[in-house]
């Protein structure tokens, strides 16, 4: 007689809720608020009830989403791990993909958030502390990856830092039309080469 596989075990609440929210990003990215929880269940292989017994409701599991996705640590273990052997510009260059991904995460995700925030109740104080928090971290990655570089620099890479970023988000606005938004080798290049064809006085 054929033995009867064992079955899965459950997974732990916590575990739980971050397959959920890996689950819940994705959809909400495309979908934006009008994702329904049916779906981010369908999409995490459960059922409804189990996804309402880890989040009390829709806005909750979009917040706790939204947090998931400002985390930076993925984004800061990205730009570290940037193969230091690469020539200055061709690590800007990776940089700068990377923190466009991650601009346009955010960006996708801001409408699901300020309509979560409203309906649930978030403190904005709170969400401007993850937000702050989020972009120290990416900060601190990136000024390492210059002092890496800083004989290259004119000015100190704290400065060099605060324009890549100023540079990067805004060719990668929302409101710009996709032919008007920079490549991300264009980005560094105008940042590293400037504008101007030659030297003015």
């Amino acid at each position: 007689m054929q033995a009867r596989s064992a079955r899965a075990k459950p997974l732990a609440a916590e575990d739980r809720r971050r397959s959920i929210l890996d689950a819940a990003v994705p959809l909400l990215i495309r979908k934006g608020p009008s994702v329904t929880t049916a779906e981010v269940a369908r999409a995490a292989d459960i059922a409804e009830g189990t996804l309402f017994r880890a989040f009390p409701d829709k806005s909750a599991l979009i917040l706790e989403a939204a947090r998931a996705a400002m985390d930076p640590a993925g984004v800061t273990h990205a730009i570290r791990a940037i193969d230091p052997s690469l020539g200055f510009e061709a690590r800007l260059t990776e940089a700068a993909r990377l923190l466009r991904d991650y601009f346009h995460q955010m960006t996708a995700l801001g409408e699901s958030l300020r309509s979560a925030s409203i309906q649930g109740g978030a403190k904005q104080g709170d969400m401007g502390r993850l937000i702050r928090e989020s972009s120290a971290a990416i900060t601190s990655a990136l000024t390492g990856l210059f002092e890496h570089h800083r004989d290259a620099l004119r000015v100190p890479p704290t400065a060099a830092v605060a324009a890549f970023r100023g540079l990067v988000f805004a060719s990668a606005h929302p409101m710009l039309s996709p032919h008007e938004r920079l490549a991300t080798g264009d980005v560094v290049g105008i940042l590293l080469s400037g504008i101007a064809a030659r030297p003015q006085r």
